[in-house]
């Protein structure tokens, strides 16, 4: 006798056949969700470490005057190797370096103000901006080249953005705080927000 397929037997088979397609799909978009979930977490934290990585690299070539104490921060950038602001959102670094397009040429004339370059760090959390500027003059004024280095920076709650504790006269702390999009609430899957600390060392 030749067995046929029952109209009941038909729907189970429709019926786990969609179970199967629906679990798959929705495998598949929770697997998309927690890798966009994560590369926009690592995205907003590799900003970060770049802007620490670039305060780094040019606190690197910062320059006292001899014979001054560098725990003296009086905010004279002329003699001291950096300077930072009372509210923390400044932080100048002054380097026996040439001025012009030969960014990284040293003029070992550390005695000499004069002819060095400053730049400087600015954190606005107004606008979620960290500015760089580098200046052709030696104090921080007149022309100066700026660039963005993140739009997603914001406010921290009782704590400053670079902080200078002078028992430690060598060193300053920069904190940072980015979220993905600033204008949006934040949330860890679709707008991430992440912090970092980190000290720096000045000569």
């Amino acid at each position: 006798m030749k067995k046929t397929i029952t109209l009941v037997e038909l729907i189970l088979a429709t019926v786990l056949l969609m179970t199967i397609i629906l679990s798959a799909t929705s495998l598949d978009i929770a697997t998309r969700y927690f890798f966009k979930s994560s590369d926009l977490k690592a995205k907003v934290l590799n900003e970060a470490s770049l802007i620490t990585e670039h305060i780094a690299k040019n606190a690197l070539f910062s320059v006292g005057e001899g014979g001054l104490k560098v725990s003296a921060d009086d905010g004279d950038i002329t003699k001291r190797a950096f300077s930072v602001s009372a509210d923390g959102n400044r932080l100048k670094i002054r380097q026996d370096l040439r001025s012009d397009n030969n960014y990284y040429q040293s003029l070992d004339t550390p005695q000499d103000s004069n002819d060095d370059r400053c730049v400087e760090y600015m954190f606005d959390s107004t606008t979620h901006t960290v500015t760089y500027a580098r200046y052709t003059n030696y104090n921080c004024t007149g022309t100066s080249q700026t660039i963005t280095l993140t739009n997603k920076l914001m406010p921290l709650q009782g704590e400053k953005y670079v902080t200078y504790d002078p028992t430690h006269p060598f060193r300053i702390a920069i904190s940072l705080k980015l979220r993905h999009n600033p204008a949006k609430a934040a949330d860890s899957k679709t707008n991430p927000e992440m912090d970092l600390k980190t000290a720096l060392f000045v000569h």
